[in-house]
């Protein structure tokens, strides 16, 4: 089978030669860009099919189009353009393409077309004759036929859900498994709403995306039963050849998932609350024996008490982490946001570090915070970055400087945390954002901690709508800058 390639882009005409390559009897015969010189190929070729974009130099691919249909002997026309608007695909068909794809999303449709005319018991090419041009329209049933029969096996042994909406959001197709997933036969659903099932919590979210490019959403839809079940889901639009909007929506029962989590979430809650209980009664005793509520200590005894009091802070932390990674995950972090001075904020951070600090006596910690910067967002989360990117910052410093700065910028504050320690791994830095991956080197990698301090300091910026940056060298030390805006409209 030859294929003549009529598109003015290079690049495209180089996707299609790779796409087709492999294709055994399948033949590239030509490539054109100009439409006057694509009609005198056409011609001189003979080819049996012609893939052909609408818009080209030198004329318009539509009135090219039927020229081709001109040619003796006739070939099959793909249309293959980025104006996949349904006045567009209209004229082309009737102009008489036979097949019209969008390139943005149809692309690898093109292989699948021309294998199927390759396995076609009825050749695609007809001469211009009343029985040939029967002959074609035989081979397009045939290949119409085949097409639909494979794809609706697909859909209805998939696990998956599969829906057609319109418009309005009425269903017009649904895949036979709705029984087994939701309770409810497919016909039972044609021409209903589908937000009417959706929990109204979650109707809002679901309205919005719906219409909106491909995403994708996990929400709560109504069983027959009248039990919730969690779908995750994600669709795509197209139009009908008759210029009609639809979107497929392809969803899959997470329901055992969510439970899951929703489990997992409680019992880190009643953990936390059960370690909680004990380590305060821990760092409650000894802060009294430390300060001699019990009498005068000993340095051979004030030293072993230290120990305790550190190791059971640094409990605490670890379990106020994966608290806070828990609440993080299930959304469960909501603002608060308040107008307040940032040099107070870092004051009383500097005064809870100092602690930290004290195991440390080569390592100091300078501020250079703006005077009377002031600051409308979360502050409680903010403190919990400034926090999180200091800690980070002592752990891996041994001796040397901590340079915190603030400054008004960009409608917002622009906070750094810049050490002179261990650096990053230049292999580490795309992930040090992620969870358990603040690993700086191996080197490294016996400081101890969960590895979720800086994942938290990432997810709380976005959550106040701001962004977090990083730069590093090894064994020269890593600055971290945080911007984050003044008063946030809309949590994320």
């Amino acid at each position: 089978m030859k294929v003549l390639l009529i598109d003015d882009s290079a690049v495209v005409c180089s996707r299609l030669r790779a796409l087709l390559a492999e294709i055994e009897g399948l033949q590239i015969v030509g490539q054109v860009g100009d439409a006057t010189a694509a009609g005198q190929a056409a011609r001189t070729l003979s080819p049996d099919v012609v893939i052909l974009d609408l818009q080209l130099a030198g004329g318009s691919g539509i009135d090219l189009l039927r020229d081709l249909k001109t040619c003796q002997p006739t070939p099959l026309v793909i249309m293959l353009t980025n104006y996949a608007h349904p006045l567009y695909r209209r004229k082309c068909l009737d102009a008489g393409a036979d097949f019209f794809f969008d390139k943005a999303a149809e692309f690898a449709s093109v292989r699948q077309v021309c294998i199927d005319l390759l396995a076609s018991p009825v050749p695609p090419v007809c001469t211009g004759s009343r029985e040939s041009t029967a002959a074609s329209r035989h081979c397009l049933e045939v290949l119409l036929r085949e097409s639909e029969e494979r794809y609706r096996l697909i859909v209805e042994n998939a696990f998956d859900l599969i829906c057609e909406l319109d418009r309005e959001a009425r269903h017009r197709y649904c895949s036979p498994n709705y029984r087994d997933v939701l309770g409810y036969a497919p016909e039972e659903l044609l021409g209903r709403v589908a937000f009417a099932y959706v929990h109204p919590d979650d109707l809002p979210m679901v309205r919005a995306q719906f219409g909106k490019p491909a995403g994708q959403l996990t929400f709560r839809c109504r069983h027959k039963s009248g039990e919730w079940r969690w779908l995750e889901s994600t669709g795509r639009e197209y139009y009908t050849a008759q210029g009609e909007w639809r979107a497929v929506i392809v969803s899959r029962d997470v329901t055992a998932r969510q439970q899951l989590e929703e489990a997992r979430r409680c019992f880190l809650t009643t953990i936390s609350h059960e370690f909680r209980t004990p380590l305060n009664v821990i760092m409650g005793y000894t802060d009294l024996l430390l300060t001699g509520n019990f009498g005068p200590l000993s340095t051979t005894q004030s030293e072993p008490l230290r120990r305790i009091d550190s190791s059971a802070r640094r409990l605490l932390d670890l379990v106020d982490a994966a608290l806070m990674v828990s609440r993080l995950a299930a959304g469960q972090l909501p603002l608060q946001i308040t107008t307040f001075s940032l040099p107070d904020l870092c004051d009383e951070i500097a005064t809870a570090m100092r602690e930290l600090l004290a195991d440390k006596p080569h390592l100091r910690t300078l501020w250079q915070v703006q005077p009377g910067l002031h600051l409308r967002t979360d502050r409680a989360k903010l403190r919990v970055i400034l926090t999180n990117l200091l800690r980070n910052a002592v752990q891996y410093t041994a001796q040397g400087t901590i340079l915190v700065t603030a400054e008004a910028r960009d409608g917002g504050a622009m906070l750094s945390v810049a050490d002179t320690g261990a650096g990053i791994a230049p292999e580490a830095l795309p992930t040090i954002f992620e969870l358990l991956q603040c690993r700086r080197t191996a080197a490294m990698c016996d400081r101890g901690g969960l590895g979720v301090g800086l994942y938290i300091v990432k997810r709380l910026v976005e959550l106040l709508g701001g962004r977090v940056t990083v730069e590093s060298e090894v064994r020269h030390g890593s600055t971290f800058r945080v911007w984050v805006p003044h008063s946030p409209l809309s949590p994320p």
